[in-house]
């Protein structure tokens, strides 16, 4: 869902990318894996700032870390039931748009509320098929360059160089690709061992979105400008 807009961002992109892993993204991993294990128990960010502030703000955390669903996925599935009406429905409509949303909608509640042990191969299954339709674009994209063909951006040092210009602002959707790492301590009491797998899973889930992102921009990056229309 960044896709574009880190594209937009040219080569600059792999600097800025870099500086994020440096500055931000290895201190979030290093702080998050040291509080889930710390604090394994059943509610992840809740846990953490109620033992430090009390449950009035434990509460005040959760609500403000979870009420943007809420909002995001209805969004989400929206633009899903618009994309799946133009494709194989050939039909449009808010109506139809509205009920695929909530079907979808209750779908993921019903994921939801059944046990970890049942649901989580719902997103693990998502994870893998994302993984390797990036791992095929980035081979398609390489594969392009290596014919010869010139790519669509420039590769030189001083397209590399970070500019506080326009790209600056697609910094947030950076961000935004890094994070999560809190997510998974949300169910720490229905962990077998979350004390040794929080921190196991931290390094390996990090080290993962390093190099899928780093596929995904070659791809994008190594298309010739005929082959991305």
């Amino acid at each position: 869902d960044t896709l574009a807009s880190s594209a937009a961002m040219g080569y600059s992109w792999f600097s800025w990318w870099a500086i994020t892993m440096v500055v931000y993204f290895v201190p979030y991993g290093l702080i998050t894996a040291e509080l889930g294990s710390a604090w394994p128990g059943e509610g992840g960010v809740y846990v953490w700032v109620r033992e430090a502030f009390g449950a009035k703000w434990g509460s005040t955390a959760a609500w403000m870390y979870w009420i943007n669903n809420a909002y995001w996925i209805p969004s989400v599935y929206l633009i899903f039931a618009g994309t799946f009406s133009q494709m194989f429905l050939k039909t449009h409509s808010v109506w139809q748009d509205a009920a695929i949303a909530i079907v979808l909608t209750w779908l993921t509640v019903g994921v939801g509320i059944v046990r970890l042990e049942v649901s989580k191969w719902v997103p693990n299954l998502g994870a893998v098929v994302k993984a390797l339709i990036f791992l095929a674009l980035g081979l398609f994209g390489l594969s392009v360059f290596l014919r010869g063909k010139p790519p669509a951006n420039e590769f030189s040092l001083a397209k590399a160089v970070p500019r506080w210009n326009d790209t600056l602002a697609y910094l947030p959707a950076l961000l935004y690709s890094t994070f999560g790492f809190e997510l998974m301590s949300s169910a720490g009491g229905e962990m077998k061992n979350p004390r040794r797998d929080v921190p196991r899973v931290i390094l390996w889930s990090g080290a993962l979105i390093a190099v899928h992102r780093l596929d995904e921009k070659l791809s994008r990056t190594a298309f010739t400008a005929e082959d991305r229309a």
